[in-house]
């Protein structure tokens, strides 16, 4: 029952350990959690079999209830060593506006160039505009500021807009794509309808 904890156990002693020896903890645990997850693989060459399938289960839940708490915890942190300047605020926002309107237009010619030739060209508006941008962007600011790199703290600012900026678009898209869902599924019932009724028979529903 407890068989995930003796793992994550063995995994923080793998990465301590490595690190104790001057080699890389990432490096470490990142072939672990390789090894760990294509034990499938490995049993084609093994006589004795390994069933980790409920193992693995348990740690996927653990995963899930450790990144909520994680990115929780992370966005409070980004919300402390954001620093609100009144006096910069409307020019700091202009850029981070402007940035936003780069990555708008990269992501058009990006999902234009994916979606070439595919289903899924019929959405390119939908899958422009949902651009939030999260957890990323936000850890590689944070460390910016704390590896002490020139106007980390404006590059803390300017992410921190464009996260906010972004996820406003992300939620706005969102509510405009239920509406037009709604429409489309009003008309498709409309014309349903009609069609039953140019039959002489009854619409369903």
């Amino acid at each position: 029952k407890y068989t995930y904890v003796l793992t994550l156990g063995l995994l923080l002693a793998t990465y301590s350990i490595t690190a104790a020896l001057e080699g890389s903890g990432e490096l470490a645990v990142f072939v672990f959690g390789l090894i760990f997850a294509n034990y499938r693989v490995i049993n084609r060459v093994r006589e004795r079999k390994i069933d980790m399938g409920m193992l693995t289960d348990r740690l996927s839940e653990f995963q899930d209830e450790i990144s909520f708490l994680l990115n929780t915890l992370f966005f409070v942190f980004l919300g402390l060593t954001f620093q609100l300047d009144l006096r910069e605020i409307v020019p700091t926002l202009v850029v981070a506006s402007a940035l936003v309107v780069i990555l708008l237009g990269s992501r058009v010619v990006a999902v234009h160039v994916s979606t070439a030739q595919s289903e899924l060209s019929k959405n390119r508006p939908e899958i422009v505009l949902l651009s939030a941008q999260g957890v990323t962007q936000a850890t590689l600011a944070i460390i910016a500021l704390e590896r002490g790199l020139p106007l980390g703290n404006l590059f803390l600012t300017l992410v921190a807009y464009i996260i906010i900026i972004t996820n406003l678009i992300t939620t706005a898209a969102s509510v405009w794509i239920r509406r037009r869902q709604g429409e489309a599924f009003s008309s498709f019932m409309a014309s349903l309808q009609e069609e039953y009724a140019a039959k002489g028979g009854r619409a369903p529903g």
